[in-house]
């Protein structure tokens, strides 16, 4: 029956420049912070200090550059994300011997490659690779009448490599076709074509 708080803080960048005519520079930077009351159903009704925390980072830098007067355009970026979450219930007066702290930790990096040929005003084709690379940990511990509980993962990472190729149309400004094939080799579950 009563009101769970929640609060987010976020904050977002972006900055960017032109060293030469023909090439930009992008800079992006993203950071959240939340905290969240959970409920939790039980005899005791709910649990008032059962907390989930998160917070999320994220960077990007990606540069862009033109050449034979627009015609080919590259795209070469590279980006790292975190998160880290937490939920804890601490022990209290209604609770005293039982208690939980569940906490993930999880990273991804990406790089990307990407080619755009503009073959005319009405067709283009697209070429790129990318790489990701995604890690992750994550770690339980709990007390209660039954005694302590521990339940840990350590890190593990797994990456996907994958090429790709798109061909893009329009007729008449009113019909719109893409044809496109991917490979993707994954780490563990090995490589397919879509």
């Amino acid at each position: 029956p009563e009101n769970d708080a929640y609060v987010n803080n976020s904050v977002s960048a972006r900055v960017g420049f032109s060293p030469l005519k023909n090439l930009s520079i992008d800079f992006f930077a993203r950071f959240t912070d939340s905290q969240t009351d959970l409920d939790q159903s039980e005899k005791y009704g709910d649990d008032p200090n059962f907390i989930y925390t998160l917070e999320e980072s994220s960077y990007k830098a990606a540069a862009n550059l033109l050449l034979f007067d627009g015609v080919w355009k590259q795209t070469l970026s590279a980006s790292f994300m975190r998160h880290l979450s937490r939920a804890k219930d601490e022990a209290d007066d209604l609770r005293p011997s039982t208690s939980s702290i569940n906490a993930l930790d999880g990273k991804r990096t990406k790089i990307d490659w990407q080619n755009i040929v503009t073959i005319n005003r009405l067709n283009n084709f697209v070429l790129g690779i990318e790489t990701e690379t995604e890690k992750a940990s994550s770690d339980y511990q709990s007390e209660s009448a039954w005694g302590p509980y521990s339940s840990v993962f350590p890190e593990q990472s797994l990456t996907t490599t994958g090429i790709y190729g798109q061909f893009q149309t329009r007729i008449l400004n009113t019909l719109f076709a893409t044809a496109g094939v991917r490979y993707d080799k994954h780490q563990k579950f090995g490589s397919v074509v879509t």
